[in-house]
């Protein structure tokens, strides 16, 4: 029997919950990644092409097309961390600007202004 993923009660996967086969299949996926990375730096998977069972070839399909959709994750990821660390060095600037400026005004204002400024922050 050919391994599936179904559920052992009911044997129907429309009545599962969908949320909790997708955190199995994504643990499940994970896994087989680690393994498969593992697997990749060995001298025997270099000797892989020379298999020509259906299932190695399913594998191997699998394992080129997950390695292509992680690194378009990989890169997606990056560029949001580069865009958050863009928007708040911006933002750093501005304050520090609104800082200087601040400052500026502060040093033109009496005591007794700053004072009253102060309990209204």
């Amino acid at each position: 029997m050919p391994c599936t993923y179904d559920d052992p009660v009911s044997n129907q996967y429309h009545y599962c919950k969908e949320k909790e086969y997708k955190k199995k299949l994504d643990k499940t996926t994970r896994l087989l990644c680690m393994v498969m990375k593992t697997l990749e730096n060995t001298p025997e998977y270099a000797q892989w092409p020379q298999f020509s069972g259906k299932n190695f070839r399913e594998l191997n399909d699998w394992w080129e097309k997950h390695k292509q959709m992680d690194a378009k994750r990989l890169a997606a990821e990056a560029r949001a961390k580069a865009k958050i660390k863009a928007e708040a060095e911006k933002k750093t600037k501005e304050e520090l600007a609104l800082k200087k400026k601040l400052s500026s005004l502060k040093n033109k204002l009496s005591a007794e202004e700053v004072n009253l400024i102060k309990k209204h922050l």
